[in-house]
């Protein structure tokens, strides 16, 4: 007896890349796709945690300076 064929889309090895879909049209290459979710993902992502830990820390010394007698200072600290 043979297996059945499995005619669901796996993603094929093309020149060590993976080919899967993406919301890209089809003109833009495998490649060029990861180079862009590698962007995005370091670079744009880092920025924003980076901006977020220095705001963060800006908002932890006003609170600071504020004092501790207000206790709404104290619960968003």
């Amino acid at each position: 007896m043979n297996a059945p064929e499995n005619n669901s889309q796996v993603p094929s090895d093309v020149d060590g890349i993976f080919r899967y879909k993406t919301i890209f049209p089809l003109s833009i290459s495998a490649y060029t796709t990861l180079v862009f979710q590698w962007v995005v993902y370091t670079v744009v992502c880092q920025t924003i945690d980076v901006f977020g830990l220095v705001t963060n820390i800006i908002n932890i010394v006003c609170f600071v300076k504020q004092g501790f007698k207000d206790p709404v200072n104290i619960s968003l600290l």
